[in-house]
This record gives structure tokens, C-alpha cells and sequence, in this order.
């Protein structure tokens, strides 16, 4: 399910995906599974990043307090 918040905050700032990665430090990839499949980030600092380059706290990105670690099968 593609985070839609994460999206629109993102377009709200007019920020292109290339830029919010670059100012948030993680990779195009990583920013792309975010948007489009809805993963969360592995650790809370770079969730926390990304809410702090939008502009918006973590609930308003979609994501709990406290992101899931995503296991490696």
C-alpha cells in the first residue's frame, strides 16, 4: 500500500525525490519502497529525519512512533 502522506508532504515542500534523499541521507531506492510499497524505515532517526525535512511529525507520515524492523528473509 503506497504511503500517499509521505508523498504529499514531500510535493507539499516541492521537494523532487531525488532532493529529499540527498537532504535526508538515504538512498533513491530506499526512498521509493517508502512511497510506493508503504515500508517504513528500519530505524526511528531516519523516520524522524524525514519527518523533520517535511515538516510534519511521524503520525502524520503514516508511521507508528516507533517503525517495525523489516526482518531479511
Amino acid at each position: 500500500m503506497p504511503n500517499t502522506q509521505l508523498r504529499e508532504a514531500r510535493k507539499r515542500r516541492g521537494l523532487p525525490v531525488e532532493v529529499a534523499c540527498r537532504k535526508a541521507g538515504v538512498s533513491l531506492r530506499c526512498w521509493w519502497l517508502w512511497e510506493t510499497w508503504g515500508l517504513p524505515p528500519k530505524r526511528r532517526e531516519v523516520a524522524q529525519k524525514i519527518a523533520d525535512l517535511l515538516g510534519v511529525s511521524l503520525q502524520e507520515l503514516g508511521y507508528d512512533s516507533e517503525p517495525q524492523e523489516v526482518e531479511a528473509s
